[in-house]
């Protein structure tokens, strides 16, 4: 098989997994390039190398979460957004003499005035253990972060 062949097929074996496997890795973000090849081999019967399902994989999460240009892109759109639904707060970003991202410094209002107030000793410590002990029954330890 000529090279050219066998580079336009690897390319096509890639895209069609990825469609395939785009519900799956929207419901299962953590999916691994392993659980790719069984699932391959289980629902359509067809055998994959763990280097398709790898770039699958890229190809898949970069259709449901776009790329790291565009992301950054958006920034300053996000920046405006985080500011409006939170007056008060600090967004501060940072980037290389290339224009490239190095920092991003986020610092709530509300934390920052919690903070404060904490500091000067207007909080009681055993009121903030009931709270989060509360927060925790009622969202769970996933809700507090």
């Amino acid at each position: 098989m000529h090279p050219c062949s066998q580079q336009l097929k690897h390319l096509s074996e890639k895209h069609f997994v990825a469609h395939e496997i785009l519900g799956l890795l929207r419901s299962q973000p953590n999916m691994t390039p392993v659980n790719i090849v069984n699932e391959m081999q289980c629902i359509h019967c067809v055998q994959i190398s763990y280097k398709v399902a790898w770039e699958a994989r890229k190809v898949t999460q970069t259709i449901i979460n776009g790329n790291h240009e565009d992301s950054y892109a958006a920034m300053p759109s996000y920046h405006e957004q985080l500011l409006e639904a939170n007056p008060g707060s600090l967004f501060t970003l940072e980037r290389t003499a290339t224009n490239q991202f190095h920092r991003l410094f986020l610092c709530y209002y509300a934390s920052a005035k919690f903070a404060s107030r904490a500091k000067r000793g207007e909080y009681d410590e055993e009121l903030i253990m009931e709270q989060l002990a509360l927060n925790r029954s009622f969202f769970g330890d996933e809700g507090l972060g």
